[in-house]
């Protein structure tokens, strides 16, 4: 063997066992214990920020006046109807 095929052999088989290693501690660092899933009496932030921001939108008006503009009121409905086309067998792949 040649020095170039030797260097190639050993940077392959360097990579390889690079690779293998990089798997074992993505696998083995993935698994996580899962947290109950149970209520606690005091309320969580997330949960704060939510009713706060739901509070707010509560109080939201919208001015409806935009239906009543002649602009609006000129718009036409340009959709086609739905034609009804039968379905076919149930199952395709069922011998005749």
């Amino acid at each position: 063997m040649n020095k170039n095929s030797i260097t190639t052999f050993v940077v392959t088989g360097i990579a390889i066992i690079a690779i293998l290693i990089l798997g074992y501690f993505y696998v083995v660092g993935t698994s996580t214990t899962a947290r109950p899933l149970t209520t606690s009496s005091a309320p969580s932030s997330s949960n704060i920020q939510m009713r706060s921001i739901s509070s707010q939108l509560t109080s939201l008006t919208f001015d409806t006046g935009v239906f009543s503009d002649p602009r609006f009121i000129a718009l036409k409905n340009i959709s086609a109807p739905i034609v009804f086309e039968p379905t076919g067998r149930t199952n395709p792949f069922a011998p005749i």
